[in-house]
């Protein structure tokens, strides 16, 4: 009997862990490759691009990239690379509006969503913008950056409890050159309702078991 009890406390964590690991908040962060991989689709439920035009058409995706040493240079806000794209030019930053945009898909929609915004000017000032919309294309959310000069950090929220599809990322256009690092995305996706049940499901486990456990 409680060998049985024993493994059915296992199987009853195992579920809780697994509905746990499907809901709780997602890091997608450059640090964890080496400098220069593409990371379009290197992370769970979530796709990135670059969108727009650029200095040479745009990259074919979004890059890992250590941005010490380049042209309008900047310190990620975690670690040392941050995200980019191969834009011929400037591949680490990101332009306005009508130039070339981070954009972040979610095959899970999530409820709120976050991302460090880092200036790289020492001559003018940067504002950065987060948009997100729903799966019809519609804004939900959008947040602004204060201004920001070399270096400065501003994490940016947005959310939506009916539920985010995608984000757009860029430097607010006041001229071509306003761009922007990027690095170290979060972001909570909606609980499915297979989640849900599974967490239901373990939850009643674990207390039918603490009940056996004390009679």
């Amino acid at each position: 009997m409680k060998k049985k009890l024993r493994t059915l406390f296992v199987m009853a964590n195992v579920v809780l862990l697994s509905a746990s690991a499907a809901t709780a908040l997602q890091t997608v962060d450059p640090d964890a490759f080496p400098a220069g991989t593409d990371i379009s689709n290197a992370f769970w439920a979530v796709t990135l691009s670059a969108v727009g035009g650029g200095w040479d058409g745009g990259g074919p995706g979004v890059l890992a990239i250590d941005p010490s040493g380049r042209p309008m240079d900047f310190v990620p806000s975690t670690g040392r690379l941050a995200f980019g794209t191969d834009d011929g030019w400037y591949p680490h930053l990101f332009w306005g509006k009508d130039a070339l945009h981070f954009r972040a898909d979610f095959a899970v929609l999530a409820t709120e969503v976050s991302l460090d915004f880092i200036g790289n000017s020492c001559e003018k000032s940067d504002i950065g913008e987060l948009w997100a919309y729903d799966a019809g294309g519609n804004v939900v959310d959008f947040k602004f950056t204060g201004v920001l000069w070399k270096n400065d950090v501003d994490t940016l929220t947005v959310s939506d409890a009916g539920g985010i599809a995608y984000i757009l990322a860029y430097g607010t256009y006041h001229t071509y050159f306003d761009s922007l690092g990027l690095d170290n995305m979060k972001w909570e996706p909606i609980p499915a309702p297979g989640a849900i049940l599974l967490g239901s499901i373990g939850i009643g486990l674990v207390g039918w078991l603490r009940r056996r456990r004390t009679l």
